[in-house]
């Protein structure tokens, strides 16, 4: 493939000026990311992330500003029974259909997760998951939604999601040990109380991670919210577009494969 031309550099330059110290385009390998067959998405992720960091760069969102939560939160005790059921008789997906490398490879653990929405729905939820499926329904702007379990220690080495676009929120469903996990956001320790019911929403583009040092389960919910810039309609439609084009990905596709 031909290098790229000059108008492409100057994009990325501009987009390397916008986030200063700390990266905002895309985790992918630099190769790819200036060669590959889809520059033209990753050069929109970046630019996109670059007008989201001028509009809105907060780390931590209040949860009172998302009815999703509070419709959850509404019907925990059924959801959590729903979840009960469902983990007894169906087989959990490992971490691994996505990231293989996130988990720290000294660690002995046992962490799956149950999808229930990935970019599209999961046919079988409808039937095992009839509230929560009812409330995914009710919102479509979720666009991922499972269940995370971890049973023992574990350390999820330093992330970031690709694209802020999209918010990440979590409400904790179980925990035997809620003083046990802290998540670290930009190197600031962010310790959040695990007990059920508690709740947050954060943008996971910013490197974080978590570690959790007990021996014993917790279980989450954790969700993508589609943002949306009210006073920004242009960036809505862009938004609506990388969301889209990245549902369509080959990666997406093949996880969801999987599930």
């Amino acid at each position: 493939m031909e290098p790229l031309d000059f108008f492409t550099n100057v994009i990325v330059f501009l987009v390397n000026v916008l986030e200063w110290d700390r990266k905002i385009y895309p985790e992918i390998d630099f190769e790819l990311f200036w060669y590959g067959d889809n520059l033209n998405t990753n050069l929109i992720i970046a630019i996109m992330n670059a007008c989201i960091e001028l509009i809105d760069n907060r780390v931590v969102y209040p949860i009172e500003n998302e009815p999703f939560i509070s419709d959850f939160l509404s019907e925990f005790d059924t959801i959590k029974k729903e979840f009960n059921r469902y983990s007894k008789f169906y087989y959990p997906v490992s971490f691994k259909v996505f990231d293989n490398s996130i988990v720290d490879s000294t660690q002995h653990n046992d962490y799956f997760y149950y999808i229930c929405r990935y970019y599209r729905d999961i046919e079988r939820i409808s039937k095992h998951f009839p509230v929560l499926n009812r409330l995914l329904n009710k919102y479509q702007y979720i666009r991922t939604a499972f269940f995370s379990a971890i049973k023992g220690p574990l350390a999820i080495k330093t992330h970031r999601g690709p694209y802020r676009g999209l918010l990440r929120g979590h409400i904790a469903i179980h925990t035997d040990e809620p003083e046990s996990s802290v998540l670290n956001i930009m190197d600031d320790t962010y310790k959040y109380n695990w007990e059920e019911r508690n709740a947050f929403i954060f943008d996971d583009t910013y490197y974080h991670r978590l570690d959790k040092t007990d021996e014993l389960n917790r279980i989450s919910f954790i969700f993508d919210i589609k943002r949306n810039f009210a006073q920004y309609p242009n960036i809505n439609i862009l938004n609506d577009y990388v969301i889209d084009t990245l549902s369509d990905s080959e990666y997406v596709k093949s996880c969801f494969e999987k599930l």
